[in-house]
């Protein structure tokens, strides 16, 4: 367990057994086995909940034309504890991008749109975030039709997944990102 959680392992358990030990007027080795699994599991749950709130760190700006899937994507990940921002109009993300810059750690793009592509996108992204510290998704239908020959991409965009994307899949690809960045920030 890493010393983070170990010192607030010990900080919770302590007042916890304190709770216990003076509503019962017992010491934590005199209690009944059921309130030791009891404070062992409101530990545990305590933790989780902490660890998966570090989500919350990291600011997900998901760009995507089509409504249906916008609206879907944007609860699923809400719902999974990431803090995502959603347009479907990439020049007004791409305004908000450069007000919140600082704050982005992940874009999601879906290819084709109107006013540019999501390659275009992540080029704009990619002249303020020069040392490629925002990761990058790029979504699209039809990934050999679509995607430029031109390969000078690859170096700018971290993930590219195909249409339909799977929500566990979104989610396991955008959770190997943040890793990355938590590797990076470490080093």
């Amino acid at each position: 367990m890493p010393m983070k959680w170990q010192n607030y392992y010990n900080k919770l358990l302590s007042k916890i057994t304190n709770y216990y030990c003076y509503r019962y007027g017992a010491n934590y080795y005199q209690l009944y086995d059921n309130y030791k699994n009891s404070l062992l599991t409101a530990i545990a749950i305590v933790i989780l909940m902490e660890s998966s709130s570090n989500n919350n760190d990291y600011y997900i700006l998901l760009v995507e034309d089509e409504k249906d899937i916008i609206e879907l994507f944007t609860e699923y990940l809400s719902s999974s504890g990431f803090n995502t921002i959603s347009f479907q109009n990439p020049m007004e993300a791409l305004n908000y991008f450069y007000q919140n810059q600082g704050n982005c750690s992940l874009v999601i793009t879906d290819y084709k749109m109107p006013q540019m592509s999501g390659l275009e996108l992540i080029e704009k992204v990619r002249e303020k975030d020069t040392d490629c510290k925002i990761k990058t998704i790029v979504i699209s239908a039809f990934l050999k039709d679509n995607l430029p020959y031109d390969k000078s991409y690859f170096f700018t965009v971290d993930k590219i997944l195909e249409k339909p994307v799977y929500l566990d899949r979104l989610k396991k690809v955008i959770q190997e990102l943040i890793s990355t960045i938590d590797i990076q920030q470490k080093a």
